[in-house]
């Protein structure tokens, strides 16, 4: 797996993550 590859991956998830918690908490305050 190229690095690029494997950084954008390791990138999305954690983006993923934040962006997945923060739109649960609204969602669940709501």
């Amino acid at each position: 797996m190229p690095a690029g590859l494997e950084l954008g991956l390791e990138l999305g998830l954690e983006l993923g993550l934040e962006l997945g918690l923060e739109l649960g908490l609204e969602l669940g305050l709501v």
